[in-house]
């Protein structure tokens, strides 16, 4: 199954089922609906290295990058979208300049490496 994800009235996730990948795409160009992060999750656990390097090179063709976020599931968002941004900005619009931050998985790198703690 192939799902797309429509945020709700209040943010919440509302899967639906597309049936095919190529329905996906065809879906969100007909309603030109913006795409911000894919998820792309595998029945293998965890993910083979090769599917990652493939979901890696495709990701930079776009302009994205790709990072595990749990050992079945690779995240791509586009370059410069990051927990580890999102940190930058709190530090420098809410004048933070002790930030901790605790992450587990390869899509939580950027966030340590702008954490003080």
């Amino acid at each position: 199954m192939i799902y797309l994800v429509f945020s709700a009235r209040f943010g919440d996730p509302i899967p639906e089922d597309c049936g095919s990948y190529d329905a996906m795409l065809e879906k969100i160009s007909a309603e030109k609906l913006p795409v911000h992060v894919m998820h792309v999750m595998s029945f293998e656990d965890p993910i083979a290295a090769g599917m990652c390097e493939k979901l890696d090179d495709f990701a930079k063709s776009k302009g994205c990058v790709a990072a595990q976020s749990v050992s079945m599931a690779v995240d791509i968002v586009p370059q410069g979208v990051s927990k580890g941004y999102g940190v930058k900005v709190l530090k420098e619009k809410l004048g933070y300049n002790c930030v901790a931050c605790i992450g587990d998985a390869m899509n939580d790198y950027g966030m340590l490496l702008e954490a003080d703690v």
